[in-house]
């Protein structure tokens, strides 16, 4: 449902060449199978799939940060044309390091940058200052 989410929004916004790449986790394909369903039902092209390989190691140390930000640029070199870049990263590896470090300026969507989510905030705002009545609050204000 979050990747029908997103891929409308990215209809919407008229991105619809994607860049999909996706970790070497078996989760991750999971995600990468949900864009890819999304990205057929509403209409947008996959032009090319990449696979980010983890390696391991020490990520949260400064090497291994600093590695794998300077793997972005290689990893998104020569792709065809794109509108958006999606990464399916459910195992939280490499899509963080995504955004403003692509070789070509593009936006990040899915496990980094544009991230889908179920509920935001802005939502409960508007529902509390525009609802008279109580039957369509969630709670007790």
């Amino acid at each position: 449902m979050l990747a029908d989410g997103l891929a409308q929004y990215l209809m919407w916004k008229r991105w619809s060449r994607w860049l999909l790449i996706k970790g070497s986790h078996p989760d991750d394909e999971l995600l990468a199978a949900a864009y890819r369903a999304s990205a057929k039902k509403f209409g947008a092209k996959i032009v090319e799939e990449r696979v980010f390989e983890d390696m391991g190691g020490g990520r949260r140390s400064d090497s291994g940060s600093v590695q794998t930000q300077r793997q972005m640029p290689v990893l998104t070199q020569s792709a065809p044309a794109y509108d958006v870049l999606i990464a399916a990263d459910e195992s939280e590896v490499f899509a963080g390091y995504l955004p403003y470090r692509t070789f070509d300026p593009r936006p990040v969507a899915g496990s980094g940058g544009l991230v889908p989510t179920n509920w935001d905030s802005a939502h409960e705002q508007w529902a509390r200052s525009n609802c008279k009545t109580d039957s369509c609050r969630p709670f007790a204000a």
